[in-house]
C-alpha cells in the first residue's frame, strides 16, 4: 500500500501462538515499557497480541486517530512524521504509541513503515484489562512510562540548552548594527 492510502494495518498473526517462543519473549523483555516484567507477565501480555507485517510506505496509524494500542518494532524501519515532517525513527526493539494508550490521547503523529516491517501490536483493551487485574504489572508499566517520559524531557532540555548556547553565540558574533537591522522598526 502506498503513502496516503488507508492502511489495513498489515497481515495479522496471533502472537499467542508465538508466546511460547522464547525469542519473542526475549525481544519484548528488552522493550523499555516492559522492562522488569516477569516471563509469566510477558506471556499474559502476549496472549492477545498480534504480529503484523506492514508493507513499505504503509501507514501504521495516522495523527488524530484513536490510540488503540502500542506497537513494538520487531523487524524493519518505522518513521514518525507530523504533517510530512520527520520527527524520529522507531528502531527495532522500540515501542511507540504507549503514551496515548495510557492517557487516552489520540495519536500525535503518523507512523509509517520505511521498509517492510514486522510489529507486535498489543490491543489497548487487553493491556488495560491486564493492568487492572494485576497491580504489579500496572506499577511496572507506569514506572517504565515515567522513565521514558523523563528521558524524553531531559533530552529535550539538553537540546533547548544547546540551542540557547548557539543563539547566544550568534548574537555575540553579530555587530550591534546588524542587530538593529534585524529588529523590527517599532514607532
Amino acid at each position: 500500500m502506498k503513502r496516503g492510502k488507508k492502511s489495513n494495518k498489515g497481515k495479522k498473526t496471533p502472537a499467542r501462538k508465538k508466546a511460547a517462543d522464547s525469542s519473542l519473549i526475549k525481544s519484548i523483555k528488552r522493550v523499555a515499557l516492559f522492562k522488569g516484567l516477569s516471563t509469566v507477565a510477558l506471556g499474559k501480555l502476549l496472549a492477545k497480541a498480534e504480529i503484523k507485517t506492514i508493507q513499505k510506505d504503509e501507514f501504521v496509524f495516522h495523527a488524530g486517530a484513536v490510540s488503540d494500542g502500542p506497537y513494538v518494532n520487531l523487524q524493519g524501519e518505522l518513521r514518525i512524521e507530523n504533517n510530512g515532517l520527520f520527527l524520529s525513527n522507531v528502531d527495532e526493539g522500540e515501542s511507540v504509541g504507549e503514551m496515548g494508550v495510557l492517557n487516552d490521547w489520540p495519536r500525535s503523529a503518523d507512523l509509517i513503515a520505511i521498509t517492510q516491517t514486522k510489529v507486535l501490536f498489543i490491543p489497548k483493551v487487553h493491556l488495560t484489562q491486564l493492568m487492572k487485574k494485576d497491580g504489579k504489572i500496572a506499577l511496572t508499566i507506569y514506572k517504565n512510562a515515567v522513565m521514558i517520559l523523563g528521558t524524553l524531557i531531559r533530552n529535550k532540555n539538553i537540546v533547548m540548552e544547546f540551542s540557547k548556547i548557539l543563539d547566544d553565540s550568534v548574537l555575540a558574533a553579530t555587530s550591534s548594527d546588524e542587530i538593529k537591522y534585524l529588529q523590527p522598526n517599532v514607532e
